[in-house]
């Protein structure tokens, strides 16, 4: 078996995923306090990638599950939990860890989950930035270098992942769409974006937002570039607090990678950056260069700030921060020295943790 591990949580739902070694019938029973006696339970059809979605659920509310497969308990314990998401606009406080280029199945990917699942306070969601499974995505490979490493994570809490270069080389991602359960209907009311590859989600204050800068067109007018548009201005116009989007490609990198001289990340930066600017978004999130860079808040294409710690945008809502966290199994290091950078460091593994809290000025 594998799994299960959680997917497309909100506020009042979830979807649980596992798979079998053969076709089977497969029950989910769930309820605010574990077993025996459940409050409810929900059964699939026979098969062996089963996925049930629980539904109904109450905001903000723990949940306890178990997984039984023709009589078969296969997933049960103090550790099969879920939280439903906070209601909408909550200034409930949380924390997420980001981080990309983590599946290779090295012993640095073992010690980072390791880390991770360590963390206090506990994480309440994670962000994938992408290459989650080397060298190629390939479909056998989601067990021993996804899956598996990070089942200890995905059981309880959700990871939304973005796709990846190394995700996309078998099949154009097949595998990768296959095995994330994303959802096709996010954005702005009659606007959805009609495709796993890019969505979003909200989490109390706070607006997430997961694009495609691998397979996806990168073009000003194109069907992904019009879907962010109208999707930020929606969460404007919702009152959402912070805006938060991750994607594989760093607009911004002297790591492993230039984003000076490769065009899938001087054509985001060109093309996706004045969305940035226009909504103010807060942070975005990047991987691909195997190394750990945060920048100034940048605006139009440079930084507005001189102090490196200078973060504040009480007075002003302007400026993107723009982090690069690709080091969660492999390293390197680069010139490091990007002009927008205000930190950065090489040859270290690690993922990046936040803090959301909202506190009155």
């Amino acid at each position: 078996t594998r799994g299960p591990y959680l997917q497309m949580a909100d506020q009042t739902s979830i979807v649980v995923v596992w798979n079998t070694d053969i076709a089977a019938t497969a029950t989910v029973r769930y309820g605010r306090i574990p077993g025996p006696n459940w409050e409810f339970e929900t059964t699939a059809s026979s098969n062996q990638i089963q996925s049930i979605a629980l539904t109904d659920l109450l905001p903000d509310t723990r949940y306890y599950y178990e997984i039984v497969a023709d009589g078969q308990v296969l997933a049960t314990g103090p550790d099969y939990h879920f939280q439903t998401y906070p209601p909408s606009n909550s200034r409930q406080p949380f924390r997420f860890v980001a981080f990309g280029d983590s599946g290779n199945g090295s012993q640095k990917q073992a010690d980072m989950v390791t880390r991770m699942d360590t963390l206090l306070p506990r994480p309440d969601l994670f962000l994938g930035l992408g290459d989650l499974v080397y060298v190629n995505g390939e479909w056998e490979n989601y067990n021993p270098r996804h899956f598996g490493p990070n089942a200890d994570l995905i059981r309880n809490r959700v990871l939304w992942p973005a796709m990846g270069n190394h995700d996309s080389f078998t099949e154009n991602g097949a595998p990768y769409l296959a095995n994330f359960y994303l959802p096709e209907e996010s954005g702005a009311p009659g606007v959805p974006s009609q495709t796993e590859l890019y969505y979003s989600f909200d989490y109390g204050e706070t607006h997430f937002v997961a694009i495609d800068t691998q397979i996806s067109s990168k073009a000003v007018g194109g069907a992904m570039y019009n879907w962010l548009s109208t999707d930020l201005a929606d969460a404007d116009a919702r009152g959402m607090r912070w805006k938060i989007v991750f994607a594989h490609h760093p607009p911004y990198t002297y790591g492993t990678h230039n984003s000076d001289f490769e065009p899938d990340l001087w054509i985001l930066r060109e093309n996706f950056g004045p969305l940035m600017d226009q909504h103010n978004v807060d942070i975005f999130l990047a991987g691909h260069s195997h190394a750990y860079e945060r920048s100034y808040l940048v605006q139009d294409d440079s930084p507005f700030q001189s102090h490196p710690n200078d973060y504040s945008k009480i007075d002003n809502s302007e400026g993107t921060m723009y982090i690069v966290s690709g080091a969660a199994a492999k390293d390197g290091s680069g010139p490091l020295n990007h002009p927008v950078m205000a930190y950065s460091k090489g040859d270290v593994i690690g993922v990046s943790v936040f803090d959301v809290t909202h506190e009155e000025i």
